[in-house]
């Protein structure tokens, strides 16, 4: 899933905010064989009246989404929920209709990533700012991305035009200012899981109120800390002060207790060197790995090794997709047990009430940047900043600036590699993936990237690609 970035804010003391709409809602879910998001993702849907409906989920993997169908089905009936589920791996027949489109879809699996990867490793391609190469954005991943992102919006402009399309699935960024620039009457939002995680510092610092507020701009992957609010009072100082405290218990590589990944080393460097604290996915391995010089041979020992991180979060995704199969097919087991509610994830069920009209939440999204809502982006490009989602509307909230040496960074690193993704793109141009490749921080000199390009689309895998890329 791509990181929820820019604003968010959250009740503490559960105050009930929910009212019924008074119908049911159609939400697809498109890429539904990633269990462990579908899994949470319906029952935020089974726990919710607004949401209570019918559940579609999209696949093309026929045997994973059969295993998850199972598993809603047995879900649905321990917690006696009216919902029903539906499955297929044709989404056409299941949009026409659909109120609310989840897209957390990876077109070409993720195998083609990592082969990807070991290609690269041989040209000289390590993690650590290689957004476009060594990262789950690769641009050959990226590519097949948006153009399921095209096909998607194009089915719901034209089956379902009033629903909302809410695009978890990376490459955010990328994505969404794809779908901002052709297809402007698109009703869409970007999310990312990236910030959620970011309250466990939060509350472990010992920040806690009634309505604790967080606000960071920027754009998806890179969101910087501006104010922290508890109950209307400003705590940004004293939450970074209390960050500060922590440096001496960080260990690399290894989440702290209180606090998780949030507070780390890498994050109090950057904190100290541009006055402001990295939030989610930030200054993470996760995230890409910015600043790209955190991550050389000479930072490893202070840091940790992001090599080992990749390789620690690939062995969880094979025990989690070896406990799915092992649940599906155990009607003994309990299947809420094995999915509980976890605290710090994204709340897309939340998001979808308030589209849905039965609250109202504030909370981070990526949008086009229209009217200069972060100051120094291009307008093509999606930000992530503060909105408030209520129904039917999502309304950012701008007058953000992260001032030079960050925004420098975003056009740098962010916004001029999209651009030219997006060019590459649009053009079915391998110079441009070229160019692309030029920009990212191992790349030596253009016949370097230019070889690199030519392997990756030479992979069996990816001879669609290269077909279309010349």
């Amino acid at each position: 899933m791509g990181s929820v970035l820019g604003y968010w804010s959250y009740v503490q003391n559960s105050m009930d905010m929910f009212s019924k709409t008074g119908f049911a809602l159609r939400t697809v879910i498109i890429g539904a064989g990633s269990a462990n998001f579908s899994m949470h993702l319906v029952r935020e849907v089974a726990g919710s009246e607004a949401l209570a409906g019918e559940v579609c989920l999209v696949d093309a993997d026929r045997e994973r989404l059969g295993e998850v169908e199972k598993l809603c089905v047995r879900l649905l009936g321990e917690l006696d929920s009216p919902t029903r589920v539906l499955a297929s791996t044709e989404r056409r027949s299941f949009l026409e209709g659909a109120d609310l489109v989840v897209c957390t879809a990876l077109a070409g699996g993720r195998e083609a990533i990592l082969r990807g990867h070991e290609v690269a490793r041989r040209h000289g391609y390590r993690f650590g700012g290689s957004f476009w190469v060594m990262h789950d954005e690769s641009f050959w991943s990226s590519l097949r991305q948006l153009a399921l992102f095209d096909e998607i919006a194009e089915d719901i402009l034209e089956l379902c035009p009033s629903a909302w399309l809410l695009q978890v699935a990376n490459p955010v960024i990328v994505g969404m200012s794809r779908l901002g620039q052709a297809y402007p009457s698109l009703k869409a939002v970007g999310l990312c899981d990236g910030p959620s995680a970011f309250r466990k510092a939060v509350d472990g610092l010992g920040f806690k109120g009634d309505r604790v507020s967080v606000v960071a701009p920027g754009v998806n992957h890179f969101v910087w800390l501006t104010a922290l609010t508890v109950d209307g009072v400003d705590r940004t100082d004293e939450f970074v002060s209390r960050a500060r405290s922590l440096r001496d218990e960080l260990v690399p590589g290894v989440d702290h207790p209180d606090v998780g990944d949030a507070v780390s080393l890498r994050a109090l460097y950057l904190t100290d060197l541009y006055g402001r604290f990295p939030v989610g996915d930030t200054h993470l391995p996760y995230g890409g790995g910015w600043p790209w010089w955190l991550y050389d041979e000479a930072s490893l020992a202070a840091y940790g090794d992001p090599e080992a991180v990749w390789e620690n979060f690939e062995r969880w995704l094979q025990k989690e997709r070896e406990r799915v199969v092992a649940v599906a097919r155990d009607p003994a087991v309990s299947v809420v047990d094995e999915f509980p509610v976890e605290p710090y994830r994204l709340e897309i069920g939340e998001a979808m009430e308030a589209l849905a009209g039965a609250r109202e939440i504030e909370m981070p999204v990526n949008v086009m940047n229209r009217n200069g809502l972060v100051a120094g982006v291009p307008a093509e490009i999606a930000v992530e900043v503060p909105a408030r989602l209520s129904r039917d509307n999502v309304a950012p909230v701008g007058g953000h600036d992260l001032g030079g040496a960050l925004t420098a960074a975003i056009l740098r690193d962010y916004a001029a590699p999209a651009l030219c993704l997006l060019d590459a793109y649009t053009e079915r141009s391998r110079d441009r993936l070229v160019d692309l490749v030029a920009m990212d921080p191992n790349t030596r000199n253009r016949a370097q990237a230019a070889a690199l390009v030519s392997e990756v689309l030479a992979l069996p895998e990816n001879r669609d690609l290269a077909e279309a890329y010349r």
